[in-house]
């Protein structure tokens, strides 16, 4: 089996974990798992001599592919879908992409198991506001990818941790892209990276508990897979080759509280998201810590 070991990748980075995820989203021919480094980093590998980079760059997203997403602010013939999503808006693209491969788009960034009392549905925790003219998350990765030039050789330097950073807001939750504390600061990203996590969240659906607010009624903030109540999300670290579905399965049963369990499955660390504390609705510095937990 070949195998690249990506330094640039770390499990205890969410958007980096969430990177390495979305490599196995890309193309399912490819496996991940976690060295046994003190911090642990993606090792991606693939069956018989195929190259598991070789296979990424090959099925590096169109944009042909990116403009048919449900998500996209114009599909088919639906309504106009931009950041805030009216509950109508949601239905009728749910009910057009059943059958569509990147149906995901939908149930990992919104919900209608809430809906607010403007009808509006409710976004993810991993599909935050953003300031000004950051826009949806469509756009947010179309503009990923506008930067995202050469993958052949971008790739390569992305994962090995010497990608080129851009000016760029990203996927808007990742506290590495904050360049200083000071109050006016630039945003700078890996497009590579930024883009292979939001094929990452694939694996995270969005959950609510099915409440209506306009009918009065009031409900907790949707969640998504792997979030608690208490408003964090964990993730496992593991030593056995997965493919997206072998991932999606151990996401299922794992537990970071029942260590021995957990170990039994291969997993070999478990890490926890630190919130931000929001300065205000145009703060730009927002984003996701984590501390490893074992």
């Amino acid at each position: 089996m070949a195998e690249f070991e990506c330094r640039g990748l770390t499990a205890s980075w969410l958007d980096s974990w969430l990177a390495a995820a979305g490599a196995t989203v890309l193309d399912d021919r490819i496996r991940l798992h976690w060295s046994d480094d003190a911090a642990p980093v993606a090792v991606l590998s693939a069956v018989g001599q195929q190259d598991p980079l070789d296979l990424l760059v090959e099925s590096w997203p169109s944009k042909e592919l990116i403009t048919d997403m449900p998500i996209a602010a114009d599909w088919q013939e639906c309504s106009e879908m931009g950041r805030k999503v009216p509950v109508e808006t949601f239905v009728e693209r749910c009910q057009l992409a059943r059958a569509h491969p990147l149906s995901w788009t939908l149930s990992s960034t919104v919900t209608d198991l809430v809906v607010y009392e403007s009808g509006e549905v409710a976004h993810a925790p991993l599909d935050p506001k953003g300031p000004g003219t950051v826009g949806s998350l469509h756009h947010r990765l179309s503009r990923l990818l506008d930067s995202a030039e050469d993958p052949a050789n971008g790739l390569r330097e992305s994962l090995r941790g010497a990608g080129q950073r851009v000016v760029n807001n990203g996927l808007g939750f990742d506290l590495t892209r904050v360049a200083s504390l000071a109050d006016k600061t630039q945003n700078l990203v890996d497009p590579f990276l930024e883009a292979m996590a939001f094929f990452g969240l694939a694996l995270f659906v969005v959950r609510g508990a099915g409440v209506d607010q306009r009918l009065g009624r009031r409900s907790l903030p949707a969640r998504q897979r792997c979030w608690s109540r208490d408003h964090f999300m964990t993730w496992p670290s593991w030593s056995v080759p997965l493919d997206r579905h072998g991932l999606d399965a151990l996401l299922d049963v794992w537990t970071m509280r029942d260590i021995a369990f957990a170990k039994e499955l291969g997993v070999t660390g478990a890490f926890r998201s630190v919130d931000y504390q929001e300065r205000g609705s145009a703060d730009t510095t927002v984003g996701f810590g984590s501390e490893h937990l074992w």
